[in-house]
């Protein structure tokens, strides 16, 4: 006759490799680390927000564009080092605030959506450089 015991694996329950099942611990869906991607994005947003501001400066002076955003704007017209400053200034501080947040999955997401919008953006300056 066949009892659990007789059927049960032979070995400690302890010592068998442990799955993490996402849907159902909500503390693993919630601190998945983003590892080494996230240098990457890091650098890549800190980049795309450096050329958004030298193509901005370009557009501005070649083909009379004027900047939309009311602080950078009035950045502009005082100088060109304090826009400058202050747009990496302010990207930078996100980005260590995201970075110290990153092992939540929306936060990477989040840090993923922005490299993605950044992405757009750049595509946008040099399709306007191409084509205007």
């Amino acid at each position: 006759m066949l009892t659990k015991e007789s059927v049960a694996p032979k070995y400690n329950r302890n010592s068998s490799p442990r799955r993490i099942c996402l849907w159902h611990d909500r503390t693993a869906v919630m601190t998945i680390p983003m590892g080494y991607r996230l240098p990457f994005f890091v650098l890549f947003i800190l980049s795309c927000s450096i050329l958004d501001y030298l193509f901005t400066v370009r557009h501005m002076i070649a083909l009379g564009l004027r900047e939309l955003n009311p602080v950078m704007y009035y950045l502009f017209t005082l100088g060109g080092y304090q826009a400058f400053l202050f747009k990496y200034l302010m990207t930078a501080g996100g980005l260590l605030l995201l970075c110290a947040l990153s092992r939540h999955l929306r936060v990477n997401r989040l840090i993923t959506g922005i490299a993605v919008l950044y992405s757009v953006l750049t595509l946008y300056h040099v399709f306007l450089l191409r084509f205007a």
